[in-house]
């Protein structure tokens, strides 16, 4: 056996007699172990393939805890259906980019690394994630910024006690806020299921167009977090230039094949097992209840704010990076104009309605509910949750009042609970060009002067609900009434009296 007396593993330089732990993305995984031998990968004795050194391990050493122990004879029943204390595991070789050197941890921290899979992930994980940001060779310029793309999870649980129904067991879906109760099995299956040849990009791998999107976007990796009591998919990205909004979408339709045909097919197929039976978690649903947010869109669809990334908070921010959360991030001065503009047009489209029903009594106000509300919520939709691309901002601007436009049709689809799979289908269908919407004049921004000054004029700070609209407007009505007219008669058919 030809040895080597030391080797390079993922935190450093690793000898013989070393304490190893290995990653949770090996079948192997989250085992410790001491390191038996070194030796030079393609020898005739072990010819394993291995790109570095083959490093002999003993896995068969650590004293785990009883829960680990069962932890370990679940993985190892399903892989070779056999008990973990069974197994030869006392000369493993494992390659070095597969294993930490854990020699000089706390007795605590070697207690919690074998007590847990999740607590040994997690601090491998971290691990390796500090002597990344330790090493010189990484202290460099490159401006690196953070962004979370966030989604539901659609969550099944076959329960211990289900029933086999048409050759199938029974599975019963979970609400996200029951899944949040299963973060850590969750996020652990999401580390087995990452592969060590999708370093250092995550599933931006598989990304092969060699575009703007490929030249931003360093890394692209699979979690999930608890808000607002609830368990959500979080795509955690790295990038070293803000996106455009073309860019965004691009990566937003991206991940969106990758959750419903790439990672999220397999992933969706493999069961986690829990105290109560086996959850199967899919990150993709072909109904309406699919989205992908940007931190800041769904803070906006929860109504809290999120904490932000570490990285942000680890050195101080740049312009740069503080533009990347300002409203508008990924828009040009060109978009953001457009953006101004139909904003404007928007709130006066609001205020000339509200006006229009000032006149209404209390049962025709009641009787118009379902339009005053989809009037209010394709307003604030529009003006403080949806990412406009340009085209989109170009679309609306042909009309008078856009706002009409989509509040029809929030009106007529207000069942669905998902407005931007509403918005997506206006602008994909444009059917408005062809209905009784007047279109606005070329060149023009379509508000006559009354409606320009209700479309600035209020407080940038005030943003009343249409219902305190509509109560003002009646104050203001009766404050200032209209001059009477002279009685015609009490005909109303329209003709004059003779």
């Amino acid at each position: 056996m030809t040895e080597k007396t030391t080797s390079v593993c993922e935190n450093g330089v690793l000898k013989v007699g070393d304490l190893v732990l290995s990653s949770p993305r090996e079948d192997y995984g989250c085992l410790v172990g001491r390191v038996l031998a070194i030796e030079k990968t393609g020898t005739a004795e072990h010819n394993t393939g291995n790109e570095g050194d083959d490093i002999h391990v003993n896995f068969t050493e650590a004293n785990y805890s009883r829960n680990r122990t069962r932890e370990l004879d679940a993985m190892f029943g399903k892989l070779y259906r056999s008990s973990f204390m069974l197994l030869p595991l006392d000369d493993i070789i494992m390659a070095p980019d597969a294993l930490i050197r854990i020699t000089d941890i706390s007795r605590a921290q070697l207690s919690e690394i074998l007590d847990s899979e999740q607590r040994a992930a997690a601090f491998y994980e971290q691990t390796v994630a500090e002597f990344e940001q330790s090493r010189p060779d990484t202290q460099t310029e490159t401006l690196i910024i953070s962004e979370k793309l966030y989604s539901p999870l659609f969550v099944n649980i076959v329960a211990d006690d289900n029933e086999y129904y048409d050759g199938e067991y029974w599975c019963d879906p979970i609400s996200q806020m029951e899944a949040a109760g299963y973060e850590d099995e969750i996020r652990a299956a999401l580390m087995r299921e990452r592969m060590r040849d999708e370093e250092p990009r995550g599933l931006m791998t598989y990304y092969h167009d060699k575009d703007s999107v490929d030249e931003k976007v360093r890394s692209l990796w699979v979690d999930v977090e608890v808000h607002k009591d609830r368990l959500w998919g979080v795509a955690s990205i790295e990038m070293t230039a803000p996106l455009t909004a073309e860019e965004l979408g691009l990566l937003k339709d991206y991940l969106t094949g990758q959750y419903s045909d790439g990672f999220g097919e397999g992933f969706e197929q493999r069961e986690i097992k829990v105290g109560d039976g086996e959850l199967y978690v899919s990150l993709w649903d072909s109904g309406d209840k699919f989205f992908i947010d940007t931190q800041r869109e769904l803070e906006r669809r929860l109504g809290i704010k999120l904490p932000s990334s570490g990285l942000l908070e680890a050195v101080p921010e740049t312009p740069a990076q503080a533009a990347l959360h300002e409203p508008d991030t990924y828009d040009s001065e060109e978009v953001a104009a457009l953006r101004e503009q139909l904003i404007g047009r928007l709130n006066a489209n609001l205020t000339e309605y509200v006006h229009s029903l000032h006149d209404f009594c209390e049962e025709e106000i009641i009787g118009t509910s379902s339009e005053i509300a989809a009037m209010a919520g394709a307003h604030y939709y529009l003006t403080e949750i949806h990412n406009f691309h340009t085209s989109e901002l170009e679309y609306l601007l042909k009309f008078q009042n856009p706002l009409q436009v989509v509040a029809d049709q929030f009106e007529l689809e207000a069942e669905i609970e998902n407005h931007s799979a509403v918005i997506r289908d206006i602008f994909d269908s444009q059917s408005a060009l062809h209905g009784d919407y007047a279109l606005a004049d070329a060149g023009t921004n379509a508000l006559s002067p009354a409606a320009n000054v209700a479309a600035h004029g209020q407080d940038a700070g005030e943003n009343p609900s249409v219902l305190e609209r509509i109560h003002r407007a009646r104050e203001d009505a009766k404050a200032n009434p209209a001059p009477q007219r002279e009685a015609r008669g009490n005909d109303r058919t329209g003709e004059p009296e003779l």
